[in-house]
């Protein structure tokens, strides 16, 4: 399934031949099955997903025809179902990237050693790994995953992914 589409673009001040955008990321939203978290006391893949950005259409759109830099802003995960629970069964996440479907090179994009259980969502460290070249091929892989702190407490959670993404455009 083809996920983190472009819902806006937002365009930022910055040198006059390179154009900055920020564009917010497609919530994406996953179930963790109880049954799958409590057989692994390791990370756990949670999910999969295609990325599919049109950096084409976003550098016609702003008159240039280059990608100099993509790079994630912000990556949030957090709880959608049950409304009323918090991030106690997770004790750490992180979201990898891979340009291929079979992940045989993946690459950190962001992750959080320690979450507070109290909260019912986790803003993730962003690295300073580049999806610059991921972007210039067109579509990449992403994957989130977690490390359980406990068992669910419910049959099923449904988490979400949300974030930002940002390209410096510039002409060549």
């Amino acid at each position: 399934s083809s996920a983190f589409l472009l819902q806006s673009c937002e365009e930022l001040a910055g040198d006059i031949s390179e154009v900055k955008v920020k564009m917010p990321l497609e919530r994406i939203t996953f179930d963790v099955d109880s049954a799958v978290m409590a057989q692994k006391s390791d990370e756990i893949v949670f999910a999969q997903y295609t990325m599919d950005i049109n950096s084409d259409s976003i550098m016609n759109s702003h008159g240039v025809d280059y990608l100099n830099q993509a790079a994630f802003t912000e990556l949030v995960l957090g709880i959608v179902q049950p409304q009323d629970m918090d991030m106690s069964f997770l004790e750490a996440a992180k979201i990898t990237v891979s340009s291929t479907d079979s992940f045989e090179e993946e690459f950190i994009a962001a992750s959080v050693a320690t979450i507070d259980p109290s909260k019912n969502s986790v803003e993730l460290v962003i690295t300073d790994f580049s999806v610059t070249e991921q972007i210039r091929q067109g579509v990449f892989y992403v994957r989130i995953y977690g490390k359980p702190n406990q068992t669910l407490p419910v049959r099923t959670v449904t988490l979400f992914v949300e974030g930002k993404l940002q390209l410096v455009l510039d002409s060549l």
